[in-house]
């Protein structure tokens, strides 16, 4: 019982003082345009917006959840926070219920409590983009394979559907491909058992597929570091992932470092000989390896692209606690993890940051000085030479405060985000 506490104060952490620390920027800006697009004009979507590659698409789910829930919410921003505030917290659940099937459940409980209390969950939950859905896919994606691996041919397809959502929420997760292709190819399935896999995967995906093929070549090209790209900041995206799991202070990320990789020397020479009996042991070891390995050829992932092998390094840490720790040392860990999570919370604020509430000002101010009048945005700051100039968030919420978007106006209102950066 003491242990859901631990995880309360992690729920807690993922949205206190989000009021006043709503991270809005100009890609939730085009999120929420997007959707009031299909809303304005009745459109069930077969694809998602475009990525940050203008040509390539995310699959058209996130969009079916979202849309609705903006309608019934009257396009409020805060919604984006809310929904990705629920999915992680079913993805708490999700995480607790599969690993205690997997595993057993002071794994699951372990695991749990560590993945609440991360700094890097919290944060990522807190950003409100639609790649938190992985906290709550993973953990499914992980028990579909293991019901494959223990031989229930039924379920290649929906091993093959689980996967093929992901591209609904962001492409991070394909390396893992090789995973489930090892877990059909050890426990020898048949050729039918692939084309079932695949149709799984294709079918959430037609969409993608048929608005852009060059998607196909553009997979293997990032996947296996085709990029002409400089590595140079590869192993600092490393010491982020692993520092902010543990840490908020920055100065203390090479800590985590040191940890993480402390546990995953001592996880592969324990468990190494036992992957080929114990699913778990080998979807650890092997997924992580995999999705390492695949970021260091793709070069400088950002954390996000992380996602889907995030909670490996929790695992590992809770299967080692469940063997070597007692229950009071284990207790203390927990509670040390929470005083520094409680204590030295800090939402980290990219080059971009405005608070939300200067950007409601802003906006505001341009709806109440141009009235009836139509306006077209350009703002200077930061990530500027994105589409749009970055400026999706004003454009919506100048939108939402009653202002008028055109923008092929001749009334050109240009704001500077490098005054408006991190005033509170």
């Amino acid at each position: 019982m003491i242990n859901y506490i631990f995880i309360v104060v992690g729920i807690f952490l993922r949205q206190f003082n989000i009021e006043s620390d709503f991270y809005f920027t100009g890609e939730l800006g085009k999120e929420l345009i997007f959707s009031k697009y299909l809303i304005d004009s009745g459109t069930i979507p077969t694809i998602g917006m475009a990525t940050s590659h203008e040509w390539l698409y995310y699959g058209p789910i996130y969009y079916w959840i979202l849309t609705p829930l903006l309608k019934v919410f009257s396009f409020n921003p805060y919604t984006l926070f809310w929904l990705a505030f629920a999915v992680s917290i079913v993805g708490l659940v999700a995480n607790y219920k599969v690993i205690k099937k997997i595993a057993n459940q002071k794994v699951a409980i372990y695991s749990t409590v560590l993945i609440s209390l991360s700094p890097l969950f919290i944060w990522q939950t807190r950003l409100s983009k639609l790649h938190v859905y992985l906290f709550l896919l993973t953990p499914i994606l992980i028990y579909m394979m293991k019901l494959v691996w223990n031989g229930k041919q039924r379920f290649v397809f929906w091993l093959g559907l689980v996967f093929g959502i992901f591209f609904s929420f962001h492409f991070s997760q394909i390396p893992l491909i090789i995973v489930i292709l090892a877990v059909l190819l050890i426990k020898k399935y048949k050729i039918k058992d692939y084309f079932l896999l695949l149709s799984g995967i294709l079918i959430p995906n037609f969409g993608i597929i048929i608005k852009d093929l060059k998607i196909l070549l553009w997979l293997p090209y990032r996947s296996f570091g085709l990029s002409s790209e400089s590595s140079s900041q590869t192993l600092e995206s490393f010491n982020n992932f692993f520092g902010m799991q543990f840490f908020w202070d920055q100065k203390l990320w090479f800590l985590g470092s040191a940890f993480s990789i402390f546990i995953l020397i001592v996880f592969y020479k324990k468990y190494i000989e036992s992957v080929n009996n114990n699913f778990f042991n080998f979807y650890l070891i092997f997924s992580t390896l995999i999705v390492f390995g695949g970021l260091i050829l793709h070069k400088n992932p950002p954390i996000h692209y992380f996602l889907p092998v995030a909670a490996n390094i929790f695992y590992m840490t809770s299967v080692l606690m469940d063997k070597y720790l007692n229950k009071k040392i284990v207790f203390i860990i927990f509670i040390l993890f929470s005083v520094l999570s409680f204590r030295y919370y800090a939402m980290p604020k990219d080059i971009d940051y405005v608070p939300y509430k200067k950007q409601l000002e802003i906006s505001q101010k341009i709806v109440e000085e141009n009235k009836d009048n139509s306006i077209k945005i350009n703002r200077i700051g930061p990530y500027d030479y994105f589409p749009e100039s970055y400026s999706q968030n004003y454009k919506f919420l100048i939108w939402y405060l009653g202002g008028k978007i055109d923008d092929n106006s001749d009334n050109e209102v240009i704001i500077n985000d490098n005054e408006n950066i991190n005033i509170k």
